[in-house]
């Protein structure tokens, strides 16, 4: 909730200066507080926010959807691996972490984030095979993993 509450206070709204170092994965709605844009903007043109928002604060930017967009400074990037199995509570949470545990083992941030991305999709995938979409919760996810990254 660090997105919403930054987005709805002025006098943290420096904190969105975040520079390179950063990285943040917005659902729309967490977008559309930040950008101060209706949801329905966002998600009629998501590789527009994302670059936005990432020339704006300088953070690479994860913009989760059914397809998640990437942006690091004018770049985009394109996951379109997943299921909507995956839209669960804590799914965004296990997606942070395995970016950070790439980024912890060394790899750049945007290597980190790209891809933490697609082994997340890949994850939630190998989740909703198992649980169904419905069925799926973010555990299942962290479980998914071993299936996927050797």
């Amino acid at each position: 909730d660090a997105l919403n509450l930054i987005a709805k206070r002025p006098a943290l709204r420096a904190l969105l200066d975040l520079r390179e170092n950063t990285v943040v994965t917005p659902h729309l709605g967490e977008m559309s507080r930040l950008l101060a844009a209706p949801v329905s903007s966002i998600a009629a043109d998501l590789p527009q926010a994302a670059l936005t928002f990432a020339k704006a604060s300088g953070a690479i930017t994860v913009l989760k959807d059914a397809h998640t967009v990437i942006a690091v400074k004018d770049q985009l990037f394109f996951n379109t691996f997943g299921s909507s199995g995956m839209a669960t509570a804590g799914s965004g949470d296990v997606l942070c972490g395995i970016i950070a545990s790439f980024a912890a083992q060394g790899a750049s941030l945007q290597d980190a984030a790209l891809c933490g991305v697609l082994a997340h999709a890949l994850a939630g995938e190998a989740a909703v095979r198992l649980h169904g979409n419905h069925g799926t919760m973010a555990s299942d996810i962290i479980e998914g993993l071993c299936k996927v990254l050797p």
